[in-house]
């Protein structure tokens, strides 16, 4: 074998393809060298590979050929140029000295090289250097020529992100994709989770950017975090330690999209509580402390009778060995040295909103602006449609009643062990079929509700003033879904002096004293505008429950 020609080669570019420098050339060279020699050859081929950066872990038949040198093998190489081995200097150095520990003679188009001989690796590590250089050179020009691109708005490379295309290697706004977008925004800013944003998206066979059918939750979360949908983006050139905020078209508004922004931060400080909890509070996600800034938490003992919401600071920093060494005193570290009861503050809250709500004028005339419509369509309707009415709430009403007669005789079946099955998924199916008769029925009646309104005058704010009050009738957990899409922040304080707590109520709009102006007060019926109040509402009362620090466990 020590007397074959080894022919190595070896492609990193299409250009070098185009240049002479082919796969097919470098074996014809290499061939043609060995009849000059008159010995026998051997082809390794590498295909396609980067010279510059590999470390050889992307280079398996230059391992392999490294090996058989090792072995004894080899004694003679032949490569195009020097660069086709490597044009990096820890990986060239290395080689070099393998071919030399070796003995092998190396053979290019430009002649043979001794590597024993003084003069051949003197001129061979000049080339060496000259070769790194040269390649160093272009991946510097091509790397600010691609930062000038970005610079003047050219889209960064890869694909780009869900609701764009790319046209002229620059950003353009797709009217499919973008449409879903804005829907995201919006759902996450009212509060939509973003596990029914994604069942959202996979049932109506959104695709996301790389074509799948299945949405996953760290791909919407991207999407929700990204600036370029509100006109821009940053990108950083690493090499220079330099960033350009690069323009995009927009597709969100800067209010919706930090609106979002909001939600997310407020469930992020909801998942990194240090002391997360099973049982339902209806504040605890809105509400942090006015001293200290603390997310307020809620403790629970039915046992005691202790329902508090309190600052959890000083039990943090106890747990994490920072709390001070002093005897513990009231008006020491955070302000907070009394809890709240829970029952009295979500009572308190809940009043103090819906009254805010009730008196907008703001949201009056929203309701107004969407409640005429629906009654002068409902107006169109005959008196067929009334008994048609009646009749679907008539049924509906039976289905109800035989859902619970189901719902009754399972449960006497489950006490009397006389059912086989899954009784929690039977129970599950049976609660969600009634779930859905229900609803079912409060939108009959909704519907008869509005028909019955035909030809008599509509009290519009009436109605208005009824669907705040039928709010009481909500769940607990619908209640706090109200509020987090009205409610910005709650900040809460607590006055040593009064003994009392302030609670001040940031709503997401400004409707707390908003009021009506009438261009002319005299004749009210010449017009208004509805000028906007403030988004803040204070609002005080006697709402300790306690000290607002966990109570030492006796010994």
């Amino acid at each position: 074998m020590s007397n074959e020609l080894h022919i190595y080669t070896r492609v990193s570019s299409s250009a070098q393809e185009e240049d002479g420098t082919s796969l097919e050339n470098q074996k014809n060279l290499g061939i043609k060298k060995a009849k000059e020699l008159g010995i026998d050859h051997r082809l390794w081929n590498e295909g396609g590979q980067s010279s510059f950066h590999d470390d050889l872990s992307n280079r398996p038949v230059l391992v392999e050929l490294l090996t058989s040198i090792e072995d004894g093998n080899v004694k003679h190489l032949f490569v195009y140029n020097t660069d086709r081995l490597s044009r990096n200097q820890k990986t060239w150095g290395m080689i070099r000295y393998k071919l030399l520990e070796n003995g092998v003679t190396l053979h290019t188009v430009s002649g043979k090289i001794d590597l024993s001989n003084p003069m051949d690796d003197l001129i061979l590590g000049i080339m060496s250097e000259i070769s790194q250089y040269d390649n160093k050179l272009r991946t510097e020009r091509s790397r600010q020529g691609r930062f000038l691109k970005i610079q003047s708005g050219k889209w960064r490379g890869g694909p780009p992100p869900f609701g764009y295309r790319v046209e002229n290697k620059e950003l353009v706004v797709d009217d499919f994709e973008s449409k879903w977008v804005q829907r995201m925004f919006k759902w996450y800013a009212d509060n939509v989770p973003t596990n029914q944003i994604r069942e959202n998206l996979n049932s109506k066979g959104v695709l996301t950017r790389r074509g799948k059918a299945s949405w996953s939750l760290g791909s919407i979360q991207k999407i929700l975090s990204n600036t370029v949908y509100i006109g821009y983006y940053n990108y950083t050139d690493k090499s220079l330690n330099e960033t350009v905020r690069v323009p995009t078209p927009p597709i969100i508004d800067q209010f919706t999209f930090e609106r979002a922004q909001k939600v997310r931060k407020v469930t992020r400080q909801r998942k990194q509580k240090e002391n997360p909890t099973k049982r339902f509070y209806l504040l605890c996600d809105m509400m942090v402390c006015g001293h200290c800034g603390t997310q307020i938490c809620g403790r629970t003992k039915e046992s005691k009778s202790e329902y508090h919401y309190y600052c959890p600071r000083k039990e943090r920093q106890w747990v994490k060995g920072k709390a001070n060494s002093k005897k513990w005193s009231r008006g020491q570290g955070c302000g907070m040295s009394r809890s709240l009861n829970i029952p009295k503050t979500d009572e308190l809250v809940w009043n103090s909103v819906l009254d805010t709500v009730s008196n907008s004028y703001h949201l009056r005339e929203e309701y107004r602006n969407n409640i005429l419509p629906k009654i002068i369509e409902s107006r169109k309707e005959d008196s067929l449609t009334n008994r048609k009415l009646k009749a679907k709430i008539k049924r509906i009403q039976r289905q109800l009643s035989d859902v619970d007669s189901a719902i009754s005789k399972f449960e006497t079946d489950v006490i009397l062990k006389r059912h086989s099955g899954n009784p929690k998924q039977i129970r599950k199916n049976l609660e969600q079929e009634r779930s859905k008769i229900e609803h079912n029925l409060e939108s009959a009646h909704e519907e008869y509700r509005l028909l019955q309104l035909e030809n008599s005058w509509v009290d519009w704010l009436a109605l208005f003033k009824k669907e705040v009050q039928d709010k009481s009738n909500l769940t607990e957990e619908q209640k706090r879904d109200y509020l987090q899409r009205v409610v910005d922040r709650i900040e809460v304080r607590f006055d040593q002096q009064e003994n009392r707590h302030e609670l001040q109520i940031t709503f997401r709009v400004p409707i707390v004293e908003d009021q009506i102006v009438y261009n002319n007060p005299d004749r009210r019926t010449e017009g208004w505008v509805i000028e906007d109040g403030v988004n803040t509402q204070s609002v005080v009362g006697v709402l300790n429950g306690g000290p607002g620090r966990p109570r030492k466990k006796k010994h």
